[in-house]
Parts: structure tokens; C-alpha cells; sequence
């Protein structure tokens, strides 16, 4: 089912300004198995759940958003956000 129209103009226009941010951080690595889906560049913000099984490897913030800059500080409430824009349209 699509459903068009699904956020009013101006908080569209905020999640576009939010998603340029997003860039900045550096690409997420994919497995093998992956690679024949995959397309340009995944980025990741937010937390991250562990895949590899690395030791000391647990659930946690991606490691270029670590809130220790103001750019990370900014993104991070851009993202919680966006999350408003979802539960108001």
C-alpha cells in the first residue's frame, strides 16, 4: 500500500535537511554475502546491535556518533527528531 502525502511539506523538508547530515559519517562495512544487493553507501546512526561476535562486541552508538562534538550532539537530536514527525502526521 502506498501512502502519499505522508508527512506535511515542512517536516519533510526537515527530514531532508536531517538525512544531509547523516553523510558525514563514515560507511558502514558489509559482508560478503551482501555485496550482490548492495548499492552505494549504507550509513549508520543511532545504536547498533553486535553481528560479528568480536570480543567485548555488545549493543552501543556507532562509533562516528559518539555526542562528543557538536555536530554529533545536533545530529542525534535530529534524528529523535524526525522520530516526533512520525508520531504527530
Amino acid at each position: 500500500m502506498a501512502v502519499y502525502n505522508a508527512f506535511l511539506p515542512s517536516h519533510l523538508k526537515r527530514m531532508i535537511e536531517h538525512s544531509k547530515q547523516i553523510p558525514r559519517n563514515a560507511p558502514i562495512q558489509r559482508g560478503s554475502q551482501f555485496a550482490f544487493f548492495s548499492e552505494g553507501n549504507m550509513t549508520g546512526i543511532g545504536s547498533r546491535a553486535p553481528a560479528g561476535g568480536a570480543p567485548a562486541d555488545c549493543y552501543r552508538q556507532y562509533k562516528t556518533v559518539n555526542a562528543r562534538s557538536l555536530h554529533d550532539i545536533d545530529m542525534l537530536f535530529n534524528h529523535a527528531e524526525v522520530g516526533t514527525f512520525k508520531l504527530e502526521d
